[in-house]
């Protein structure tokens, strides 16, 4: 079995540097090594990955931009809801704002990208570069994911799969003025085949961080994968998850080797912690277009003082996958259509600011 940590878009550094003359201080080495440099560059151009443990390039942001936006919203909204008791529904889409770099190996990198809104400032965009920073540092990202020390999942991936896309994405999610939190995605596509189809395992480990800063404002409400496919001779053979058990352990688990074929191992599982009460798991898939829809559905994000508000208070996690059966002569024109909702709602004090806020995310894989 692979144990799935996380691998990206993988970055070689060329053998062929020439004659460099080494400072003979180990320490400065050590320390050079263990840097992540932050850059700017509106054209998200690759930089020099010259042994540092990671890079972060980051567009340059026009607050007065951002401000004026922030503006116009509070004026169209606010008398429209000044005597409205209903939570006003918003969605904002996500746009990127940067990638980044991390060292996984002597000479190799991944890569990931840097997601906000319209509404993101220069200051929200660089409050997440530095925790994306602390991350790299970490060894966060390339480390063992293990559920049973936390509530991350715990993934494994079958060795027949061979892994042709993979990303991960640091989200702003920032509306207006305020900043609602991030959401970290990891989303990775395996394909096998036969002598008549090819399967496609796609897997989404999401990362949900409302902001807790002094604030008990923001919940998570719910986590919407809605998934479909360039032609009509896919079909859905395998997903998850299709129903919520009891307890607090969701497992989700796929073993397809028969049908592909019966010499390789194409299992998936995946493991983690929820609450017992929530989320809830509404499953809206229709298999034989090959069109998904699952919803994770967090309970009472409204209400306050008990197990379920909690859940949707603090950060939390949630995963899927789906196995995709295709015929070769489709091969060349396939391709995924993969979006996500995150709704997250504000809370406030004065009911006619209370907001559903749905953060848009669209990923194409072809």
């Amino acid at each position: 079995m692979i144990k799935l940590a996380v691998s990206f878009e993988i970055i070689f550094l060329s053998s062929s540097f020439g004659t460099i003359n080494l400072p003979t201080n180990l320490a400065l080495n050590n320390l050079k090594s263990e840097e992540v440099v932050i850059t700017y560059d509106d054209e998200l151009k690759t930089p020099d990955l010259d042994g540092n443990q990671g890079y972060i390039v980051l567009k340059n942001i026009d607050d007065n931009l951002v401000k004026d936006k922030i503006n116009k919203v509070k004026n169209n909204i606010y008398f429209e809801n000044l005597f409205s008791f209903e939570p006003t529904k918003i969605n904002v889409e996500t746009i990127e704002q940067g990638i980044f770099y991390y060292k996984i190996g002597e000479k190799k990198y991944a890569k990931g990208l840097i997601k906000g809104t319209e509404f993101t400032t220069s200051e929200s965009l660089d409050n997440l570069a530095n925790k994306i920073k602390e991350d790299i540092l970490s060894k966060k990202l390339v480390g063992e994911i293990n559920f049973k020390a936390s509530n991350v999942p715990n993934i494994e991936i079958g060795d027949s799969w061979e892994n042709v896309y993979s990303t991960v994405e640091y989200t702003n999610l920032d509306y207006e003025s305020l900043h609602y939190g991030e959401y970290i995605e990891r989303l990775e596509c395996f394909e096998g085949s036969n002598d008549k189809h090819f399967y496609s395992l796609v897997t989404h480990s999401s990362d949900i961080r409302p902001n807790s800063s002094n604030t008990n404002d923001f919940r998570t409400s719910s986590l919407v994968f809605d998934s479909s496919v360039s032609n009509n001779s896919t079909t859905i053979l395998n997903f998850g998850p299709g129903a919520r058990g009891t307890g607090t352990l969701i497992s989700l688990k796929a073993d397809p080797s028969y049908v592909i074929d019966k010499e390789g191992d194409y299992s998936f599982s995946c493991e983690y912690l929820v609450n017992e009460e929530s989320p809830l798991i509404k499953n809206n898939s229709m298999g034989g277009p090959g069109n998904l829809n699952i919803t994770f559905e967090y309970a009472e994000p409204w209400t306050e003082g008990n197990d379920v508000f909690e859940y949707a208070l603090n950060e939390s996690y949630q995963s899927c996958f789906y196995i995709y059966e295709s015929k070769l002569e489709d091969y060349d024109s396939f391709k995924i259509n993969s979006d996500r909702t995150l709704s997250m709602v504000r809370d406030d004090l004065f009911p006619w600011n209370d907001k559903t806020v749905n953060f848009d995310f669209s990923t194409t894989i072809e």
